[in-house]
This record gives C-alpha cells, sequence and structure tokens, in this order.
C-alpha cells in the first residue's frame, strides 16, 4: 500500500454569533476557519485532519508546506511507517512553519481506516468513553457575572458537572471576585478550572500578569478548590512555572503549543507543570503526543489533551485521551452563542455528543468514526492543491 496524494482545503463555516476567544484579546471571530488536510492511499481510503487558522494567507502556507512540500517525501510510501513520517512533519513545522500537524493526524486516521478499527484502538484502547469537561472560551469579565452562571446552569441541565473559566484580566482581583461567586453559586460538587491563557499571546491587548500576580492568582484558586490553573505565566518561563508548582497548592497545567518532544521534556525535568496538556492538530501531532502521555505516565504527571481547534481536531484528541491509560477527564469547547458544537462540528457527518453524564463515547467506526460532510466541504471550503 501506498500514499497517492494529499489535498488540503480552506475552510470558513460562519459562526451563530460573534466569539470573542480569550486568548487572542480584542479579536472578533465570525467563522471557525481551519485547514483540512486528506491523505489518500491506492487502496481507496482517506484519512482526514484539521488545524486551526485565523486567515487565508496562513492557511496557504499551511496548504503548501502539507500538501506540495511534505507531500513529495510521502506519495508513494507506506502509510504505516509513521515514526519516520511524524520527524518528516516535525522538521517542516519547525524549519517552514505552517503548522503542518494535520498531515500527521490524517495519516493516524487513514492508518486505522485500512486497519478496519477505531483509532483509539492502535493507539492502546484503554477505554471506549471519558468524561468531559465544558470549556468556556470567554475570559469572565467578557459576559456579566450573571450571563455566565446562566451557562453553567445550562450546561449543568446537560449534564455536565466539570467547567473551565478563563481569565484575562489586567488585575487579577477582578476574575478572583468573579471566580468567588461562581464557586459560591455552584456549591462544592462541581468540579472547577480556570485558563489564564498567559502561555503564548498574539495581541497588544493582552494583559501579562508579573509573576507575583500569577502566584497570588494560583493561591486564590486554590482556596476556592479549583483542580487547575492552566497557563499562568508564559509556556517557555520554565523557572517561573517550577517556581509556581513549588509555592502553590493548585495543579499548574499547561502545554497546548509546545511542540518537539524535547519541549516536553524540559517541562517535566525542570517541574514545570503537574499537568501536560498537548495537541495533536494543534502543535505536535497524534505520536507526540502518545509519546508525551507515556512520560506523564512514567512521572505520575496528569495528561489531558488540549481539544479547542476545531470537531476534527476534537475527535483525534478524543481518540488519543481514550487510547492512552492516563487520561481521565477531556476538554469539549462550548460558549454559546457564538462557539456552539453545530458550528464547531459543521464538517462531520454524525459527529459524537457527550451522554446525560458528561460523558463522551468514542465512535466505533474505523478511523476518527466520522466522514467528511461532501456538501458542506464544498459550500465552506476553497481548495488549495489538486
Amino acid at each position: 500500500m501506498a500514499i497517492t496524494k494529499i489535498e488540503a482545503h480552506y475552510v470558513e463555516i460562519p459562526l451563530p454569533a460573534d466569539f470573542h476567544p480569550s486568548w487572542v484579546p480584542g479579536l472578533t471571530m465570525t467563522h471557525n476557519r481551519c485547514l483540512v488536510v486528506q491523505v489518500h492511499d491506492d487502496s481507496g481510503h482517506t484519512g482526514i485532519g484539521a488545524g486551526t487558522v485565523f486567515e487565508p494567507r496562513q492557511a496557504e502556507l499551511g496548504a503548501y508546506v502539507a500538501a506540495d512540500l511534505i507531500a513529495r517525501f510521502l506519495v508513494g510510501a507506506d502509510p504505516f511507517e509513521i515514526e519516520k513520517h511524524a520527524k518528516l512533519v516535525t522538521r517542516f513545522a519547525l524549519m517552514v512553519g505552517g503548522r503542518p500537524w494535520p498531515v500527521e493526524c490524517a495519516l493516524w486516521d487513514l492508518m486505522a481506516r485500512i486497519s478496519g478499527v477505531p483509532l483509539y484502538k492502535l493507539l492502546g484502547g484503554a477505554r471506549d468513553r471519558i468524561r468531559t469537561y465544558l470549556s468556556f472560551g470567554e475570559s469572565l469579565l467578557t459576559k456579566d457575572l450573571g450571563a455566565r452562571l446562566d451557562a453553567i446552569d445550562a450546561r449543568r441541565e446537560d449534564g455536565f458537572s466539570a467547567f473551565k473559566l478563563r481569565s484575562r484580566s489586567a488585575d487579577y482581583r477582578d476574575d478572583v471576585r468573579q471566580m468567588e461567586a461562581v464557586r459560591a453559586h455552584v456549591g462544592d460538587d462541581v468540579a472547577l478550572m480556570i485558563d489564564c491563557n498567559q502561555g503564548w499571546n498574539l495581541s497588544p491587548l493582552g494583559a501579562e500578569w508579573s509573576y507575583e500576580d500569577a502566584r497570588e492568582f494560583c493561591r486564590a484558586a486554590g482556596d476556592l478548590g479549583f483542580r487547575w490553573v492552566e497557563e499562568p505565566r508564559h509556556r517557555f518561563d520554565y523557572e517561573g512555572l517550577a517556581r509556581l508548582c513549588a509555592e502553590v497548592d493548585v495543579s499548574i497545567a499547561g502545554g497546548e503549543l509546545n511542540q518537539g518532544l524535547h519541549e516536553f521534556q524540559l517541562l517535566l525535568d525542570g517541574g514545570c507543570l503537574d499537568k501536560l496538556q498537548p495537541d495533536a492538530c494543534l502543535a505536535g501531532g497524534t505520536l507526540m503526543v502518545k509519546k508525551v502521555a507515556a512520560l506523564c505516565e512514567a512521572r505520575s504527571k496528569g495528561f489531558s489533551p488540549h481539544t479547542w481547534t476545531n470537531g476534527i481536531g476534537l475527535l483525534h484528541n478524543l481518540h488519543i485521551a481514550c487510547g492512552v491509560p492516563n487520561c481521565d477527564i477531556l476538554e469539549y469547547p462550548f460558549e454559546a452563542p457564538g462557539w456552539v458544537p453545530d458550528a464547531r462540528d459543521a464538517l462531520l457527518l454524525d459527529p459524537p455528543r457527550p451522554a446525560a453524564d458528561g460523558v463522551l463515547a468514542v465512535p466505533q467506526r474505523p478511523g476518527i468514526g466520522c466522514e467528511l460532510d461532501p456538501d458542506a466541504l464544498k459550500r465552506w471550503g476553497t481548495p488549495l492543491t489538486g
């Protein structure tokens, strides 16, 4: 068997309402934008992957790297030689850019489809379902407190019992007051986490906390019984992250944009994080994320993939989370009225949804278990190759 072709599409799916992501202060998102990659083989199978992009020019670079440069080496190759292919994709990502990780993810989907099994079984088959936490995307102060509490109540009725909030205020104490109100509203039986989005910053409007502010924020979160604080410092502030882990009681999480196994090795060797959150489609690929999970298992560190990209990215990380033995909860992105499942998953036929208890089952069809909707791809997608 051999790879015959790699295709790429830039996709723009309209959102039902404006969305203001906490991780890029000042940005208003009106569309779910992504680069969709399809890898075909000579037996008629096709694997799919997708990575988030901000605009068409970013997608054009990603498509050029994935479906032109990388394709020159992959076309004609055996798709199962994944160690070699993953190394190739990583080299191009680090040297050329363009975030070509969806190629590697698509190869895993292709291998599972050829094998006739769900992807999570190729990755270890540890479980066939997992508890989810609902991950909001807008900061606590973007909406008034009443609206955030109403949103939590609505999702609790859907079965969710764990929630991740967002914090990005210039004065961390403003967010602490909101956190106190949320905890008082939900009681002690609901699991709460919070993402500070200090790990990377694309916007000059984003507040950058001092180490002292981050430390006091984490202490407040620990006092309120939060399960973890995510990205309270920049992802390359190894010394600051290690100090936080040593000086506060709450777990420190991060790693969504760290790429290359060496970066995660530095984080672990330095005692920088209690919980690692790589994302296969955003940075690193499936093989690397699986290896990070093994490093976490060996060191008794927490592991839970980041999933805030699109429906295809969520599926890939779902399969990893259920393939490995040491993931107990998975992120489920949801921020009504803008970022809702129908817009997030609009490219997919029959995407999975959490059950009434907030547990998400892995699709049991081969590969990632979902097919691209050809009409949706034609409606919202622009071919960038072929």
